[in-house]
């Protein structure tokens, strides 16, 4: 018996040697993908080819003819209409029964008797994503449109945002008018035939004769010539029918969505840069959850050419997406592998709903599958998406973030680690610089920053926002751009999708992404949820906010570093925090206001009341400021308590010990101290001084303290050297380790901070401690214009911007004010020349949450 145990024993060791052997020869010759994400969404369009419904898909539209005439057996017919063609190749066919008639100019009968068609395509004469028409009757939206002459077609769909039945009236000059009701707080569509309308310039005017609450909610406004079509065809031919290439080809697919669709073939991408054409390449949304995805309308085969690692791990998220007005189905989902070489194999395959608990996992926890233990090199990924609808239609699938991951609970090498920490960027909305006992105020409001960033970090005291509203400013964090420079000015206008935001720089040096957001301005239809693999817009300020990310960062794999931004609106108004913090710093003499109304302000009270400030009637003043003030700072400190837990949970994890913590704000508050409240009203230090405090994982530089003025676009520039990466060539923001280390540049720098608030445009320059502040008035009927509204300020004698120095001629402000405003407009001649910013597509619960933010006007 001991001479078998001995034997056992022996064969054992020889076995573990063989395959320690082994393993080492497979890793010398295999690398590993330790550490390693690629994300097959960005493989270069080269390696991908995609058949699928939406190739060269058509549509069909049989119009109601008018006869023009007979004329030796050739009848000539016209029409005139709304056509929403692809601008870029509509693809154009008139047909009459199996024939295609020839597309050229029609001379008369006797002269050219034989059929044909001529198309003028209708131009798009106006677009306005969203916007609100006061319920004032007396100040009405107006926009001046160029017209050719003869029927405009104006579509939008329109909201309430009252209670009460809302009507609105819309004209073109004096030539034509019309009324519309919105009867419900749910979106409407209507289309609105102006005939008649002489050539030249009109204008649009929009205007509520009866609306409660903030008036009409308007999207997706435009304003359009018909299309015309005159086309000749031989007496007893069957009416003819237009052929085009949709602007929209998935919503016209799913209109036919009862009939099912053939496989186009196979062809590779035609556009240069794969994932930039929303119709394949978008944003899916599902229970507040933002992913990008794949659009794989039934049946579609999609193949991606990639390089794989030994041990890599195929990861993607697969669902149906809903469609308005139609019935749930069901798909087929079949993912391939094909080394080099080598025949396809079976990965993954199963059926796919929108309903029934099988659902939501693919879309929260996804599908995880090894690709081959050895497998490495060149391979192929083929996915393929196949209709279960029983009447045979085309299903809505999406395939999200497909990317091949390191083996699951594999953690990443030492050489691997070294110098890729994971990034924590964590956004305060609404948290003002001097609202932090971190940065010297004299409440103790954030005691738990005191110890993390003030003990183990690094503070800014002199930071400042490039806007003062959240919109903006976090598209200059993400950018690294002020807003002259990246155009995103205004509620309507989002990120450009051919922009690359921080995030994306993480995602293509391989870092896992995730963001937990609070909606509002800083929802994925404004664009910031490029570079994020997952993007949780479920909101719910930390309290809700801060136990997702929890989660996620327990759950996702540790392969490989992250990227995590986390914002909140907590101390947003209407500083609503629960106790004991709410009445924290309620001191003796400070008394709220006796409008019940008014005890917890509503960020839209607020705003209403600037504007009536701003027109000479105000109804609120000063003395309601402490008893908000001491509120809003009751809040800042139950943040800080939030954090607080939510560090305490990661103290033992190996996220804390390697991660570089940014916390920083995108801007401030007011208190009337200029006569305003809330944000978004002027460009004051109340508004503009935000936090910017960092702590490194080894806890470099601990204690200290900069007092240079820098900016929240020095961000990105700083966590680029962090990670010796190079920074892109339009960033304009400065990497703020120089300053940490104690180096200082020799030229003073000027800090930018705009505002675009209708009728005005602020703009502020800082040279080293001089402000300089210029208002313009901005005509919607003309370029911008001087207003009578300039200021100067030295910060270092007059922080509270209370003596305005313009008049001094030492200042020499005017040359100042004219460096600036070249300055500006080069930045905006460069955003120009590279095409302008995008504009957001809304829906309504986006709407309602703006609103309730108190943003949209």
């Amino acid at each position: 018996m001991k001479r078998f145990l001995v034997v056992l024993a022996l064969i054992l060791l020889a076995l573990l040697i063989i395959a320690d052997w082994v393993g080492l020869v497979d890793r010398l010759f295999h690398p590993a993908a330790n550490g390693r994400i690629v994300r097959l969404l960005t493989v270069s369009s080269e390696r991908i080819e995609l058949s699928t419904p939406l190739w060269d898909y058509r549509t069909t539209l049989r119009p109601a003819w008018r006869p023009r005439g007979i004329s030796n057996g050739i009848v000539e017919l016209a029409w005139s209409g709304s056509l929403e063609a692809d601008r870029d190749a509509p693809g154009w066919e008139v047909r009459s029964g199996t024939s295609e008639l020839k597309q050229g100019p029609l001379n008369s009968p006797q002269a050219n008797p034989g059929p044909g068609y001529v198309l003028r395509e209708g131009r798009e004469i106006l677009r306005i994503p969203n916007l609100t028409v006061p319920a004032d009757p007396t100040t009405p939206l107006a926009f001046p449109v160029s017209i050719s002459g003869g029927t405009g077609v104006l579509v939008f769909e329109a909201r309430r945002s009252g209670d009460a039945v809302a009507q609105l009236r819309v004209s073109l000059g004096d030539m034509w008018s019309a009324t519309i009701e919105a009867h419900g707080s749910a979106w409407t569509s209507h289309r609105l035939i102006a005939p008649d309308i002489p050539a030249g310039t009109q204008t649009l005017t929009l205007s509520c004769l009866r609306a409660s609450g903030h008036g009409i909610a308007l999207r997706q406004v435009r304003l359009q010539e018909p299309t015309t079509v005159v086309a000749r065809v031989p007496e007893g031919s069957e009416a003819p029918y237009i052929r085009f290439r949709p602007a929209h080809p998935e919503a016209e697919l799913f209109s036919e969505i009862a009939k099912p669709c053939s496989l186009r073939p196979s062809v590779r991408s035609p556009w240069a840069v794969y994932d930039e054409d929303e119709r394949w390449v978008r944003p899916v949304e599902r229970n507040g959850v933002v992913r990008t995805a794949l659009f794989l309308p039934t049946p579609s085969r999609w193949t991606v050419e990639v390089e794989a690692l030994r041990g890599h791990e195929l990861e993607f998220y697969p669902c149906v997406e809903s469609r308005e007005g139609k019935t749930a189905a069901a798909a087929l989902v079949a993912v391939y592998v094909e080394p080099g070489g080598a025949e396809k194999r079976l990965l993954w395959r199963e059926t796919v709903s929108m309903e029934g608990p099988e659902a939501e996992p693919y879309w929260v926890k996804g599908v995880r599958v090894p690709l081959g233990l050895r497998l490495s090199g060149r391979v192929r990924i083929h996915v393929e998406t196949e209709s279960k609808d029983p009447r045979g239609g085309t299903v809505a699938v999406s395939v999200a973030e497909p990317r091949l991951v390191p083996p699951s609970g594999v953690a990443p090498s030492a050489s691997f680690q070294k110098g890729r920490p994971n990034v924590l960027l964590i956004s305060i909305d609404t948290l003002r610089a001097d609202a932090l006992s971190v940065l010297g105020y004299r409440r103790k409001t954030s005691p738990w920053m005191e110890r993390f960033f003030g003990e183990e970090g690094i503070r800014f005291s002199h930071a400042e926002a490039p806007c003062t509203w959240t919109l903006p400013s976090h598209a200059s964090l993400f950018l690294s751009q002020y807003l002259s420079r990246h155009g995103v000015i205004a509620d309507s206008v989002r990120i450009s999708s051919e922009s690359t935001l921080l995030a994306e720089h993480f995602a293509r040096e391989g870092y896992d992404t995730a963001a937990f957001v609070d909606g509002g301005f800083i929802d994925a239809s404004y664009g910031f949820h490029q570079g994020f693999g997952f993007y949780d817009q479920q909101g719910g300020r930390f309290a809700g906010i801060l136990p997702r990310a929890k989660e996620w960062l327990h759950r996702r794999d540790q392969g490989a570093p992250c990227f995590l931004f986390l914002h909140t609106y907590d101390v947003h108004a209407p500083y609503a925090s629960p106790e004991p913090y709410r009445s924290r710093f309620l001191e003796e003499g400070i008394a709220p206001p006796t409008d019940k109304d008014l005890i917890v302000p509503e960020a839209v009270v607020l705003q209403t009341e600037n504007r009536a400030i701003e027109e000479g009637k105000p109804t609120l003043d000063g003395r309601y400021a402490a008893y908000w003030r001491a509120l809003y700072d009751g809040g800042v400190s139950y943040v800080d308590h939030l954090l607080e837990e939510f560090f305490s949970d990661l103290a033992n994890s190996p996220l804390l010990e390697n991660t570089v913590v940014i916390l920083l704000s995108d801007h401030g508050e007011s208190f009337y101290e200029h006569g305003s409240w809330a944000h978004s009203w002027n460009v004051y230090q109340e508004l503009t001084h935000v936090p910017i405090l960092i702590r490194f994982p080894d806890r470099r530089h601990a204690g200290t303290l900069s007092e240079e003025r820098v900016s929240l676009l020095d961000v990105a520039p700083t966590l680029f050297e962090v990670l010796g990466w190079k920074p892109p060539e339009d960033w304009q923001g400065r990497s703020l380790l120089p300053l940490v280390r104690g180096e200082t540049k020799s030229e003073p720098r000027r800090i930018f901070c705009e505002l675009h608030r209708e009728p005005f445009i602020f703009s502020a320059v800082y040279l080293k401690n001089a402000k300089y502040i210029a208002t313009r008035k901005a005509d919607a009927m003309a370029p911008a214009q001087r207003h009578d509204g300039r200021e100067v300020y030295d910060l270092t004698t007059d922080p509270g911007e209370t003596r305005n120095l313009v008049a001094e001629p030492a200042r020499q402000a005017t040359e100042e004010f004219a460096r600036a405003d070249k300055a500006l407009a080069l930045m905006r001649g460069v955003r120009e020349r590279e095409g302008d910013a995008e504009r957001a597509d809304l829906d309504s619960e986006d709407v309602e949450e703006l609103e309730r933010l108190g943003y949209m006007r």
